[in-house]
């Protein structure tokens, strides 16, 4: 009987061994993923903020475009009343 104690022991550790082992896969195998799933967020986050920063660029270039042709058509109407007076 001894010697039967003696070998589940040896199973009982051999079993915690690799379920330690399994268990530090699960978690390497996790953190990967978390840390994939990170990058990616990060990368939507960008291209949104990018996209925002496009949108905000074009419509501040508009706008300044309209004043400016804005501006030029009181300049010119000024001009033409002046050369009709």
């Amino acid at each position: 009987m001894p010697h039967g104690g003696l070998g589940r022991g040896v199973c009982g550790h051999d079993e915690r061994y690799e379920a330690r082992a399994q268990a530090a896969a699960l978690k390497q195998k996790a953190e990967a993923d978390i840390a994939q799933e990170r990058k990616k967020a990060v990368n939507e986050v960008k291209d949104e903020i990018g996209g925002m920063a496009m949108e905000i660029a074009s419509k501040v270039v508009e706008r300044e475009i309209k004043e400016a042709d804005h501006q030029d058509l009181i300049d010119e109407f000024i001009k033409n009343v002046g050369e009709a007076s």
